[in-house]
C-alpha cells in the first residue's frame, strides 16, 4: 500500500538460517514493512524455533536486522521431550525476547518455568520476575526486580527462596538436575505424612541442591 506495508492472512512462513535450520511462523495476520525488514504478527501466533521449542502468543514483532522476535503480551512456550532421557520444559510469562540464531529466551515479566522429570510425573516450578533460558545448555537464570522479593522454586515438598537462582535440567543428557540458589537463601522441606516442616534453614551465601 501507500505506506509500504504488505499484509497477509493465514500466515504459514518458513525462515532458514545460514545452516539451513528452519524457524516456522504461523499466525492469522502478518504486516511486513518494506525497506525496514520488520514483521508484525498477530492472531493465534505460533513460533517454532530450530531446536523445536514452540512459543504461542497473540502478537509479536520480528526484526531482521538482529533476527529476534519480541512481544509484550502473555505467552506460553514448551520444549517437549524428544527422548526418554530428556525433561519436558514449559514456560509462561508476559513479554519475551527470543532469537532465531541463538538459544537464549528472555522472559521479561511474571515468569513461571515448569520442568517434568522424564519417566515420572515429578515437576519443578520456578517463579520469578525475569528469566534468561538457554535452551541448548539447558539452564535457566532467574532474578527479581524488587529487593524485597525472592525467586521461588517448588519441587515436591521442597521450597527454596533466594534473590537469584540458576536451574540446570537434563544436564549432559544424563537427566541430572541441580539448583544453585544465591543471596538470602531460605530452604524449607515439609514432611507430608506429619504435615509439619521437617527441615528449615537459611544461609546468606550459595546453596547447591
Amino acid at each position: 500500500d501507500k505506506n509500504n506495508v504488505l499484509m497477509a492472512d493465514d500466515v504459514d512462513m518458513k525462515m532458514y538460517d545460514d545452516l539451513d535450520k528452519m524457524t516456522l511462523i504461523e499466525a492469522d495476520k502478518a504486516y511486513f514493512k518494506i525497506g525496514f525488514r520488520e514483521l508484525d504478527l498477530s492472531g493465534h501466533l505460533k513460533i517454532t524455533f530450530p531446536d523445536n521449542f514452540r512459543l504461542k502468543t497473540e502478537r509479536a514483532h520480528y526484526s531482521a536486522s538482529d533476527q529476534t522476535f519480541s512481544g509484550r503480551d502473555p505467552f506460553y512456550g514448551e520444549s517437549s521431550a524428544k527422548t526418554d532421557s530428556a525433561d519436558e520444559v514449559k514456560v509462561w510469562g508476559v513479554g519475551f525476547l527470543g532469537s532465531r540464531v541463538t538459544p537464549d529466551l528472555h522472559v521479561l515479566n511474571s515468569v513461571k518455568v515448569q520442568t517434568t522429570k522424564s519417566g515420572s510425573k515429578e515437576t519443578s516450578d520456578v517463579y520469578s520476575d525475569y528469566a534468561k533460558i538457554d535452551r541448548v545448555a539447558k539452564t535457566g537464570d532467574f532474578s527479581m526486580k524488587a529487593d524485597d522479593r525472592s525467586v521461588e522454586t517448588i519441587q515436591g515438598t521442597l521450597n527454596v527462596r533466594s534473590k537469584k537462582q540458576r536451574v540446570v535440567y537434563n544436564a549432559d543428557k544424563r537427566n541430572l538436575k541441580t539448583l544453585v540458589a544465591e543471596e538470602d537463601v531460605i530452604i524449607r522441606e515439609v514432611d507430608e505424612k506429619k504435615s509439619t516442616e521437617g527441615l528449615k534453614y537459611a544461609t546468606a551465601g550459595v546453596k547447591v541442591i
